[in-house]
């Protein structure tokens, strides 16, 4: 998780601010537009600033991956059995 962010954190400063974010969402290529971007942001931060903290990445990529397995376990058991 540490890789991922610092992915995002260019600048190295320990929070993402809206370009890093940006640049790093475009880089994936995920279709996102800019104000997407900046929606998805806004639910993310809890800084006054609007900058990503390193436990607000954590917090919610941990949220993220729990979501998927949970969604992705009874295909799998359905597969397997």
């Amino acid at each position: 998780m540490k890789k991922a962010f610092d992915m995002f954190d260019r600048d190295g400063n320990g929070s993402i601010n809206r370009q890093e974010f940006r640049l790093a969402l475009n880089s994936l290529d995920i279709g996102l537009h800019y104000d997407e971007i900046d929606d998805l942001m806004r639910s993310i931060s809890t800084q006054a600033d609007g900058s990503i903290s390193y436990d607000n990445f954590i917090m919610h990529m941990d949220a993220n991956i729990r979501h998927r397995r949970s969604e992705l376990k009874p295909d799998v058991e359905e597969a397997v059995f």
